[in-house]
């Protein structure tokens, strides 16, 4: 059996693709960093490096990730790759390879 994936109206798509992209005026930028950041997500916030500092524990580790994760971003955007002159565009319509290497979780 198939399972249903659910596809909201084009419509909404469009409207949360405006709300996304949208221009925030200085007022709205000032008001949201005048709110403080409560104590569960400074705890969430501290959870997470210390995780990522176990994780990849040496300088070295935490910047080969980096590159990794940005290679990856520009890759998925449809960016220039180091290396592809034609900034990154398949050639005749076909699909690059993924560069992330490791666990296909971290994809």
């Amino acid at each position: 059996m198939t399972p249903t994936t659910y596809r909201p109206p084009s419509t909404a798509l469009v409207r949360v693709r405006d709300l996304a992209e949208r221009r925030l005026t200085l007022a709205e930028v000032r008001a949201a960093l005048e709110v403080p950041v409560s104590q569960s997500e400074r705890a969430s916030i501290l959870s997470l490096v210390r995780w990522f500092r176990r994780r990849y524990p040496t300088p070295i580790e935490r910047l080969a990730y980096v590159r990794r994760t940005y290679h990856r971003w520009v890759w998925a955007a449809g960016g220039p790759l180091r290396g592809e002159p034609d900034g990154g565009s398949s050639r005749s319509g076909e699909r690059r390879k993924d560069p992330s290497p490791g666990h296909p979780s971290l994809r």
